[in-house]
């Protein structure tokens, strides 16, 4: 691979669409077999794609016609910061711009569609690649190697993040770039595209770029001449700067974004000591037949490559870069020490999310081999024999689809193996086609067709396969179809202040993008751990890294500005806090007849930023009492509104409590485990994903505050575990504050003027006191900007959850933004970079005589770090894998 093809393919058009072409109509029959949108009512998703990518998706629509800013939604965990997941669970790749033509309402649907696009770019890209870097391979080896890629077993198993994809169509056009660069020195359009890269996904960007460093130097060492390597190794060192630098304007935003994130704390909770040694004891990846199935389809091409490999041994430099091109991506697959150090030390599930790596190289290798092998010459036979291999492949494809099909659901280790047991077969039928010499060799493209075919098949749409992971209910993308037609029938207003709450968590954690509906809860991978924790000082359930709808008191709701619920299962609170407004299939709709105003002033030496100290009575009594103090400042809270009934003990049992109810409560439970939680013989229900009528505590998507039901002046018996906490919370208290905040806002006017643009809040308040904090139910992680009269503020987190605003005494208008941290800088650093890009193409001769003479200032680092890289990420994992394997077997 160290030319390209120059030639114009006008000539040749019609080949160069035969692999395209014929991946959508692969995909298309798929679709149609399976009864997917264009050719059914079924959707493609499933796994991730469900539960946060396409919620993403109709965020990114929102943001194509104007209705939302880029990288914020209000509609998830009290508005949110969004930089992270735009560019890594959808994208600014030139692909979104299919969503502008299609109705909203249906993107769920058109994600086939969109996915279909996917393939047939990446189809198109590489057969683009393999025309110009091995143009002495038959067209038609060119062409199944390219269809192979667009159906390779990495969309099979990763195509439900779509971003992934987007990588992978871009990937032949970036490395094509780079060799153009090693080779003529042409660097600008390997900017281009490594930023284009980047900006699609920063985390796969990454790992683009190591797979850069070791390809791009061992071309330097193994093909470039002594001559030019200096100078290619600045262009290469320039041009890489250039791309980062370029991407700024979305990587900046993303790194404070990831920097505050949990996932970061999940990911790397241990010292850096320990976690290296855990990567090199690191054996088998939780999902091990992921990692294999890179290798669908690839039995061919490396039956190729290892003919090359043999047959062109003496061609050392060539041949030992292309074995280094290969073999630095599919060493992830072995060694799974390697694998966890390409994806920067930890993942979660996705084991190899740079799987697209494994069959570019791999294809790309085998078709450079094909072209030097040459095939044998052609008998005179050779009509009847790809009449005969393509009845072969036609019967095998058919049974292979009976056989998976009329089986009951496979177990994926099980049709792992099955796999594995094809892939063998294939591999010596394709060893004895290149062996035999009375065949032509090109048959074998019928029998790699007709694992395409099954492939694609078995993979693409909702899979006759279990697994645990992808089995789980909160993997289902049904809830997006159930949320737009509650919107509809429900006549559910859009709002992005007013929050709407599924306490049963039927409809999953991201609905209310899908509704345009304010909620707490949300899922985007960027959610702060304090505000988290805060959520679940609250009451509230978290899971993973997301805050959920179940939990939560009716305090904390009206406190965060939840207006309505939205269930299955039915409220304990419905009968005296509730109202029926609405009935659509199982579900209600139910509106708080006791709300709070969305802001309301506290006074300053009342506000806490997190709830550290406090259990969750003290939680809620000390903010009744600011809350109190911020109405009428000189008198005191009457009385309290959550007390204790039961703190809980130290055991691991059930216990049964006798309580006397005084007054008109609420109870609420929490901690401990039971299978059923009993109150006057009546079981609790715990609803939580999929199971409305579940009674288990703690449940999945349910597992920490539960409503215990309504009483007054009753005896009540209670059956729970002796760790469960049990407070009540005074309902005529609840109803007086919510009374008396509602005329203070009549007073101060909070209300007026409150209006929430994409990425502003704008309201009026008026206090006749100095020192307190107008606080409102908005993500305190996520403001930017405060501006009070026209002057800068300064905001302030309140109890982990809230954001507060410091007011002046008489009238106040306050004016926030909501701007990602480093957006501002971003812009400017792309912007600089784009200009010094249009100044090195205005002065590329100049450019040119200072990169010749300091060329060498960049040559040796690259080999340095070359070296080092090879001996970090390769030499010394497999040296601790083979110890590690000695050992295990001699002790």
């Amino acid at each position: 691979m160290s030319g390209y093809n120059t030639d114009k393919p006008t000539a040749e058009i019609i080949k160069h669409l035969v692999p395209s072409f014929t991946v959508l109509i692969i995909f298309s029959c798929v679709l149609l077999g399976k009864g997917i949108f264009p050719f059914g009512q079924s959707t493609i998703d499933y796994y991730d794609m469900g539960q946060i990518n396409v919620p993403l998706y109709y965020h990114a629509w929102d943001w194509l016609h104007g209705k939302s800013a880029l990288f914020f939604d209000w509609y998830i965990n009290g508005g949110q910061n969004i930089a992270m997941a735009a560019s890594n669970q959808w994208n600014l790749s030139p692909f979104i711009l299919f969503f502008l033509p299609v109705p909203r309402a249906y993107l769920m649907k058109f994600l086939s569609i969109y996915v279909g696009l996917h393939l047939v770019g990446m189809t198109a890209a590489m057969q683009y690649f393999l025309y110009k870097m091995t143009p002495g391979t038959l067209w038609r080896y060119r062409g199944i190697f390219a269809a192979a890629y667009g159906l390779c077993g990495y969309t099979l198993t990763h195509y439900t993040t779509p971003t992934f994809l987007d990588t992978a169509v871009f990937l032949p056009i970036l490395i094509f770039m780079l060799f153009r660069l090693l080779k003529d020195g042409k660097y600008i359009g390997y900017s281009f595209v490594l930023a284009l890269s980047i900006i699609i996904s920063y985390y796969l960007g990454v790992i683009d770029m190591i797979y850069i460093l070791i390809t791009g130097g061992a071309y330097l060492l193994l093909i470039c001449s002594k001559e030019t390597r200096p100078e290619r190794a600045g262009k290469l060192v320039l041009g890489t700067v250039m791309g980062i630098l370029l991407s700024a304007s979305v990587t900046v935003p993303v790194f404070f974004s990831l920097m505050k994130s949990s996932r970061i704390s999940s990911n790397y909770d241990d010292s850096f000591i320990n976690t290296v040694m855990a990567i090199l004891r690191a054996i088998g990846a939780d999902q091990y037949y992921v990692k294999f199935w890179q290798l669908f389809a690839m039995e061919a091409a490396v039956i190729i490559i290892v003919t090359g490999l043999i047959r062109f041994r003496k061609e050392r430099r060539e041949t030992l870069f292309v074995f280094i091109f290969f073999f630095a991506p599919c060493a992830l697959v072995p060694f799974e020490s390697i694998n966890l150090i390409w994806h920067l030390g930890s993942y979660f599930h996705y084991p190899i999310r740079c799987g697209y790596l494994i069959p570019f190289s791999l294809l790309a290798a085998a078709s450079y081999f094909a072209g030097k092998l040459q095939p044998d010459g052609i008998v005179s036979l050779k009509r009847i024999w790809h009449a005969a291999a393509a009845g072969m492949a036609s019967l095998f494809t058919a049974a292979a689809l009976i056989f998976f099909f009329r089986h009951d659901v496979w177990q994926v280790e099980t049709l792992f193996k099955f796999w594995l047991l094809f892939a063998f077969a294939f591999a010596v039928l394709y060893l004895l086609i290149f062996l035999l010499r009375s065949i032509p060799k090109d048959i074998f493209i019928w029998f790699m067709l007709s694992e395409l075919v099954v492939g694609a098949a078995v993979g693409y749409g909702k899979p006759h396969i279990y697994d645990r992971f992808f089995s789980n209910p909160e993997q289902t993308g049904a809830y997006v179809e159930t949320a737009l037609d509650l919107k509809t029938a429900l006549s559910l207003e859009e709002s992005r202040l007013y929050r709407i709450k599924n306490p049963d968590t039927s409809l999953n954690a991201n609905y209310g993008i899908i509704m345009r509906k304010a909620t707490v809860c949300g899922w985007a991978q960027t959610l702060s751990r304090p505000v988290q924790k805060g959520a679940e000082d609250f009451g509230y359930s978290t899971h993973f890294m997301r805050i959920l709808d179940s939990g939560g008191t009716v305090f904390t709701d009206a406190l965060l500005g939840v207006r309505n619920s939205v269930v299955l299962a039915s409220l304990k609170e419905k009968d005296c806090l509730y109202s029926l407004t609405g009935e659509y299939g199982d579900y209600e709709l139910y509106s708080l007849k006791y709300p709070f105003p969305y802001i309301n002033l506290i006074p300053a030496e009342l506000i806490r930023e997190d709830n550290e100290g406090s259990d969750i009575v003290e939680i809620h009594n000390e903010l009744y009492r600011a809350l109190i103090k911020g109405c009428k400042k000189d008198i005191a809270a009457p009385g309290e509104l959550a007390e204790w009934v039961y703190k809980g003990g130290r055991g691991d049992g059930i216990i049964r409590l006798d309580e006397k109810i005084n007054g008109h409560k609420l109870l609420y439970l929490r901690k401990g485990e039971a299978d059923k939680i009993i109150v006057n013989k009546e079981a609790v229900p715990v609803p939580s994903i999929s199971e409305p009528n579940n009674t288990k505590y703690p449940a999945w998507f349910n597992s920490n505050l539960i409503c215990l039901g309504e009483f007054e002046d009753t005896d009540i018996v209670i059956d729970c575990p002796e760790k469960s906490e049990i407070f009540s919370l005074d309902i005529p208290v609840f109803k007086k504050l919510s009374g008396e905040l509602s005329d203070n806002a009549e007073i101060t006017g909070a209300e007026e003027l409150l209006a929430a643009g994409n990425k502003t809040l704008t309201f009026k308040i008026n206090t006749d006191s100095d020192g307190m904090y107008a606080v409102l139910p908005v993500n305190p992680d996520e403001f930017s900007s405060i501006k009070v009269n026209g002057r800068k503020a300064e905001g302030r987190t309140v109890n982990g959850m809230l954001t507060g605003v410091p007011v002046e005494s008489g009238s106040n208008f306050v004016e926030i933004s909501f701007s990602p941290k480093g957006q501002t800088a971003g812009i400017i650093i792309s912007l600089i970079m784009l200009l010094l890009m249009g100044f090195i193409y205005i002065k590329d001769e100049q450019v040119e005589n200072l990169i010749k003479k300091s060329g060498s200032a960049a040559y040796i680092p690259v080999k340095i770090l070359w070296f080092a890289a090879v001996v970090l990420i390769y030499v010394i994992p497999i040296a601790a894998f083979i110890i590690h394997q000695i050992v295990k077997r001699i002790f």
